[in-house]
Formats: structure tokens, sequence, C-alpha cells
């Protein structure tokens, strides 16, 4: 999630509905032949349909922080059931902090993009209930009581260690790099592969 995550699959389908032509219409196609039985095919169908006609943004979205926020939530999820150390995963939560703070402005900048990111993962029809959610957290977390008014969002960071690299050889995974990764993403794997 670090390295490429949920934003790879949202760019292509984005570079797919930019390009238009025969490719989406096909791609379309059987999307639609496969919704009858497929709630993966809806979802991807709907989530076509909301890049076409730019809902909410999305086509401007910087999809990267719904990845750096499950990045942090999976790490920790994994520290508290014993899969993974606990330095590991706050030199994680460091290391997306810093990302974050190379692609946002604030933390109000953050959320709302969190948002329109959460909603177009979630590709379900629009719910009000969900958008509530949404809307309710999002207050939460930045009311004057809120976490994020208690952390200022460009605090200096410490560097991360890249202890993830060290837990991801001992299981054996690797990272790529792609030319259109940002500078970070490229350092990562960089980083990775010196390291291996």
């Amino acid at each position: 999630m670090l390295s490429h995550g949920h934003r790879s699959d949202w760019q292509r389908s984005r570079e797919l509905v930019n390009a238009g032509g025969a490719a989406l219409a096909q791609q379309r196609k059987v999307l639609v032949s496969r919704a009858r039985t497929s709630e993966e095919a809806r979802e991807e169908l709907l989530s076509l349909r909301r890049l076409q006609r730019n809902e909410r943004g999305v086509q401007e979205l910087d999809f990267l922080v719904w990845d750096l926020s499950r990045a942090v939530m999976v790490a920790r999820s994994a520290a508290t059931c014993g899969f993974l150390d606990q330095r590991v995963a706050q030199d994680v939560a460091l290391q997306a902090a810093s990302y974050a703070q190379q692609n946002y402005g604030s933390w109000d900048e953050f959320a709302k993009a969190f948002d329109t990111a959460r909603w177009f993962w979630r590709a379900q029809q629009d719910s009000a209930l969900d958008d509530a959610h949404d809307v309710h957290r999002t207050q939460v977390l930045t009311s004057l009581e809120g976490p994020f008014a208690q952390v200022d969002f460009n605090a200096p960071v410490p560097t991360s260690q890249l202890l993830l690299l060290e837990a991801a050889r001992e299981l054996g995974l690797s990272l790529r790099a792609d030319e259109e990764d940002r500078d970070w993403q490229r350092a990562l794997v960089v980083a990775a592969r010196s390291r291996t």
C-alpha cells in the first residue's frame, strides 16, 4: 500500500475512462454482462461511471490518501494481533505521515481527500447514511477537540527507519516501482532492493 495500493487500480480505471473509445466500450460491455451475477463487476461498473461523470471531483483525486490510511490501519491491526512488531507498525505510521505531509497541505485537505477516496472505493449506490457517517467522522476528527487539532499536520516527523523492509524480506515479499510513481515511491523500492 505504501508503494502502490488501490491507487494503481484507480489510475488504470481513470486512464481507461479518459482514453474512451473501443477499449472502454468493450470493458463496459463485459462488466454489464457480468454484473447480473457479480457484485465485483457491479462495483467496477459504478466506479467507471463515477469517473466518467467526474462525480465529487474523483478525476482530480489524489488516491494516495486511501492507501496511506489503510497502510497505517493494517500495520496497527497486524501489530495488535501479534503478526507484526509494534516498532515496525510505528515505523509504517512514520513513513505514511511523511508521505502525507509531502502530498497534502493540512488535516482538512487530507480528511476531504479520504472521504472522497472512501466513497469511490466503497463503490456502492449513494447512501445518505454512508455520506452522513463520512461527514460525522470528518467533523469529529477535525473539530477543536478532535485528534487532528491536537497534532500539527506539519509537525516534524522522525525519519522512518524503513523497518517494514526488513519484515518484508523475512516474509519473502518484494516491491516494484513504475515510471509514473512519485519520487518517494521509487526511493522506497530502491531502499528495499539495497537491503536484499
